[in-house]
């Protein structure tokens, strides 16, 4: 069940419909924007840089540079914006199909219906309200999706170069994706893993652990009528003929990885220095804290520093800085704006150490559990992303949306299937609701508000155990359910 022609033309025209009839609105929803994102602080910092400043002075902006020449003609008019936006969203919808591609292809036996429901993961992406109040806000959160997946396709190939390109980009648009450099590196050991079983089975030798336990389990059964030193000493030199080709294998899966991170290392120093180049020719200004941080602590506010390495430090200071950090307490569907806008000030920079650590410690558990099933690592980092974020939007929530269909015999066996899906649409219905009691009624306050925010993280939370409760019962060992998931992930 793909995406028809007509029901792409159909997706397209809804965006260009919700924004053309409600697009002020959902300009001004934190649910879909934030600085990193918005048309509106995109349409600030290009006034700046028109004028010859820096892009950066109003300190409203704090998207990295190369998205303004990238929208500067779309964001003169709203709806030029939301087409291309729509064009973006259609690029994904054409790479996650790629991707359920790739997933069914590694599938066997009779799963005809879960290949359907995988196949249909394109039109689910298109159709989904998140994705679509998004692209209508003319937020730019979308391409980083497009990244994100760029990277996941590039791993189920093999490509290095093309899982790269996709990292080094997602993570210069948002820097939180540097933390799937280890799904994606263990996507690439696992195809060089079957590419070698292929090629093993060709050619009468094993290459892998799994055929090297069927060989030693089958060759015990052979000379259970011999003696045990005969037994024991047929292991050991079927143990010798088989080290060369383990050897072999392991350097192939450590000459990827090498490569993974040198594309993305190259990918990375490229987009830094073009950035550079985008501001070489404007001013910067830098405030007392930013230049007592270069050591220049008796400048001026507003004196202009047309240093190249001053230039690099400064934007990446207003851009990654904001982006790990969350110094700025504008509400958002995030946990952090109102815990450290209540927090004491002494206690601010420990505790905000402790939130960016508590992003950065589950991924490293995650992947010593689930290292031989590098897909569904990948989809765990994208819900852990989007839960532990400081800025998140409802794109993030798609991104990890779009994977789920892939995971089809996962989530068949959810424990509270019916639970998880109505939680989801009442807090769809209460976000803005306590918005609207709080802002626009004045009978509510910021508690409303961030109760539901904290309630979106724990649905989150639980939709990530739930998953991996479901994946590590249903193991290889227990089954041909336990094969499936072993198989596409």
């Amino acid at each position: 069940m793909r995406a028809t022609l007509l029901e792409q033309v159909g997706c397209f025209a809804c965006r260009v419909g919700v924004a053309y009839i409600i697009g002020d609105i959902l300009q001004r929803r934190v649910e879909l924007n934030t600085p990193l994102h918005s048309l509106i602080s995109l349409r600030e910092a290009l006034f700046w840089k028109d004028i010859g400043r820096s892009p950066y002075t109003s300190s409203y902006f704090r998207g990295p540079p190369l998205l303004l020449p990238l929208f500067r003609w779309t964001s003169e008019q709203f709806i030029r914006q939301v087409v291309s936006l729509a064009v973006v969203d259609w690029i994904t919808a054409h790479l996650l199909s790629s991707i359920a591609d790739q997933v069914t292809r590694l599938q066997d036996g009779d799963v005809q219906g879960l290949r359907i429901v995988q196949q249909a993961a394109p039109l689910l992406y298109l159709l989904n309200p998140c994705l679509i109040l998004s692209t209508a806000a003319g937020s730019t959160a979308n391409l980083a999706t497009l990244f994100v997946l760029t990277a996941l396709q590039g791993g189920l190939v093999g490509n290095t170069a093309l899982a790269g390109l996709g990292l080094a980009a997602a993570t210069y648009l948002s820097a939180h994706p540097l933390l799937m450099l280890v799904p994606t590196a263990l996507l690439l050991q696992k195809h060089v893993s079957k590419q070698q079983s292929k090629l093993g089975g060709e050619s009468g030798c094993c290459s892998s652990d799994a055929k090297f336990t069927d060989k030693a389990a089958s060759m015990h059964s052979q000379v259970a009528h011999k003696t045990e030193k005969a037994a024991n000493e047929q292991q050991c030199n079927l143990l010798d003929d088989l080290q060369p080709a383990k050897q072999s294998m392991q350097k192939q899966k450590t000459r990827v990885t090498c490569q993974l991170l040198c594309f993305f290392s190259v990918f990375m120093l490229g987009l830094l220095l073009l950035s550079e180049t985008q501001l070489r020719h404007h001013q910067e200004h830098f405030t007392v804290s930013t230049l007592g941080s270069l050591g220049s602590s008796q400048v001026s506010k507003q004196q202009s520093l047309p240093l190249g390495a001053s230039k690099c430090q400064h934007w990446t200071q207003h851009v990654y800085g904001y982006m790990l950090t969350g110094p700025d307490s504008t509400p958002n569907i995030g946990m952090w704006w109102y815990f450290f806008a209540e927090a004491f000030p002494s206690w601010r920079a420990p505790l905000k150490c402790l939130f960016t650590c508590a992003a950065v410690i589950p991924p490293l558990l995650l992947t010593i559990k689930l290292h031989q099933q590098p897909l569904l690592l990948f989809l765990c980092q994208c819900i852990v992303n989007s839960m532990l974020k400081p800025y998140p939007t409802a794109a993030d929530a798609a991104q990890f949306m779009a994977l789920l269909p892939l995971f089809p015999h996962l989530l068949l066996q959810l424990p509270s299937v019916a639970f998880t899906a109505t939680s989801l649409l009442l807090l769809v219905y209460l976000g803005p609701t306590m918005w609207y009691l709080w802002m626009d009624l004045g009978t509510g306050n910021a508690n409303f508000y961030y109760a539901i925010t904290l309630l979106w993280s724990a649905w989150q939370a639980m939709l990530l155990l739930q998953l991996l409760s479901v994946a590590l019962e249903s193991s290889p060992a227990d089954g041909q359910q336990g094969k499936h998931i072993e198989k596409t992930t």
